[in-house]
């Protein structure tokens, strides 16, 4: 039961703007996109998340020893700015229309409301079958406009390079096959706004327990974790991630005079079907504990 509600606290602290920004709307903006669209719509927010992952690990070089005994536990909290991230995006890629988007792309240009009922109907059954045709396949299109942070004022926009088509229907049990010309056109996508554009200014955190436990021939292993939980109209939320952290002191014969540590880290964190982060951090980092005891400082880089 702890657990759980503490895994509901650091869930709802990190997604904290989705709800607030309503996560069925940020949902629908992610379902209507496709491929590199989609990622640069939520790559502010991955990022940033990607930011929060790698720090917080380093706290302390492992002891120089063949094996001992060390344990430390307790909670990190990081957080990372998103104003700084890309507010728009511009990209080429093929991109398949819906029904709703592929009527606006053909507009009036088939007038179903002239001339007689025949005429009419036969106007309403090319119609269909040309939002048919479009709805069939991959157009090479341009998608521009906010990223989730960006704008929210303004949606993103499907350009379309013109093209001729022909579709069959039929009337009165005859075949009959029309040509429509679509010309360049640009159209928006529907509720695509940066939802989350009025928190940009806000700081994006992350919560989460860590323990680390060593030590073996200089090498301390530390895992930070939370356990799955669903969030609502989002998906599971997911979070796990390890380190391993070594002293190479631990080969030699003589102490250092500051404290040198390896360190390899790894993390992945996913929201439901929304995006999927995962970062790998590696390097050296070198301290020096200043102090006595309790009453001490590490400064390391």
């Amino acid at each position: 039961m702890i657990k759980s509600k503490f895994s509901r606290l650091c869930a709802f602290a990190l997604l904290g703007a989705f709800s607030a920004a309503n996560a069925t709307t940020l949902d629908e903006a992610v379902q209507q996109l496709t491929g590199e669209a989609a990622q640069q719509y939520v790559l502010p927010i991955v990022s940033g998340f990607g930011a929060n992952l790698n720090a917080g690990w380093y706290h302390k070089t492992p002891p120089p020893k063949k094996f001992g005994f060390s344990f430390e536990a307790g909670a990190i909290a990081m957080g990372t700015l998103l104003s700084g991230g890309k507010k728009t995006f511009d990209v080429n890629q093929a991109f398949r229309l819906d029904s709703a988007q592929a009527s606006d792309l053909i507009g009036n240009r088939i007038d179903t409301t002239s001339g007689t009922t025949q005429q009419q109907q036969a106007a309403k059954q090319a119609r269909k079958a040309l939002i048919d045709t479009l709805r069939s396949q991959d157009f090479n299109m341009r998608l521009n406009g906010p990223t989730v942070i960006g704008s929210t004022d303004s949606n993103i926009h499907i350009g379309f390079k013109g093209k001729r088509f022909s579709v069959t229907t039929t009337v009165n049990n005859i075949p009959v096959t029309r040509s429509d010309s679509i010309p360049d056109t640009t159209i928006a996508i529907k509720g695509s706004q940066g939802v989350l554009g009025d928190f940009s200014p806000l700081i994006l955190p992350l919560v989460a327990p860590q323990i680390t436990v060593g030590t073996i021939y200089g090498t301390n292993l530390t895992v930070r974790w939370l356990p799955t939980m669903a969030i609502p109209k989002i998906g599971d939320f997911d979070f796990f991630g390890f380190g391993i952290q070594h002293n190479p002191a631990v080969w030699l014969n003589k102490s250092l005079p500051v404290d040198v540590c390896v360190g390899y880290f790894h993390q992945n964190l996913t929201v439901g079907d929304l995006f999927d982060a995962s970062t790998n951090a590696y390097g050296v980092d070198v301290s020096k504990q200043l102090g006595w005891r309790i009453l001490n400082i590490t400064p390391y880089a």
